[in-house]
């Protein structure tokens, strides 16, 4: 699976489209969840690991700009706020960036082809330790 990439946000973690997240408070519960998945019928090539050590929150810094731009810092602040009024995402990826702070992990799960069963595999993954589970969806994150 293609590993997610950090936005501009600033947060160590922001999922793709049509992924489910999970939430451990250790890494050795997310490996070990890595097999329920096998057993789920999601192939391991299709989760990815989220670990503190790949994915740290990215100390943003903006190249020099011109005196006569200095609102460009104004644009992107105004355009946080509005993501942030608008969405709850943003909720979610604080906790990731304090879980995986706190040394647990992550794990990103594509769900092309089997969002249809989310549910069964969030319960399965929650008895074996997830904390918290997302499916993002088109338009639309769903906690499980």
């Amino acid at each position: 699976m293609a590993s997610s990439t950090t936005s501009n946000s600033g947060h160590a973690f922001v999922p793709s489209e049509n992924t489910m997240t999970l939430v451990f408070a250790t890494s050795e519960e997310a490996r070990r969840a890595i097999s329920t998945l096998s057993e789920a019928g999601i192939p391991s090539d299709r989760v990815e690991l989220v670990l503190a050590a790949d994915h740290q929150a990215p100390d943003i810094e903006l190249p020099q700009l011109k005196q006569d731009s200095p609102g460009i810092d104004g644009f992107n602040e105004i355009l946080h706020v509005f993501t942030e009024s608008f969405s709850d995402d943003e909720k979610a990826y604080v906790e990731f960036d304090r879980r995986l702070a706190a040394g647990g992990a992550l794990l990103s799960v594509s769900m092309t082809g089997c969002k249809e069963r989310r549910s069964e595999v969030a319960s399965r993954l929650r008895a074996h330790g997830a904390r918290a589970i997302y499916y993002w969806g088109p338009l639309a994150t769903e906690q499980l």
